[in-house]
């Protein structure tokens, strides 16, 4: 891993290159950044069911790729608060 970069650091990095995350010191915090998809707001899915509508699941999914699913839907300009299960 890189040496963290101040945040105003970090953020110019990104601008010069996005497509290379950069780790950054946000307080005691180390972070790493990389940019999105920009999504419109009127085409990213606002429910579970829209955003699971058209997969074809076949009921044997293991719980890592459920996982692998998420996270690349995440990767695409999915965002918000994951809650605590």
């Amino acid at each position: 891993m890189s040496q963290p970069l101040p945040l105003d650091e970090a953020v110019r990095a990104l601008k010069r290159d996005p497509t290379q995350p950069v780790v950054a010191r946000v307080d005691d915090l180390t972070v790493e950044m990389r940019t999105v998809t920009a999504v419109h707001p009127a085409m990213a899915p606002r429910t579970v069911r829209e955003a699971l509508a058209g997969v074809a699941w076949h009921g044997d999914e293991t719980l890592d790729e459920l996982l692998a699913f998420f996270a690349e839907a995440r990767r695409h300009g999915g965002s918000g608060h994951v809650p605590e299960l």
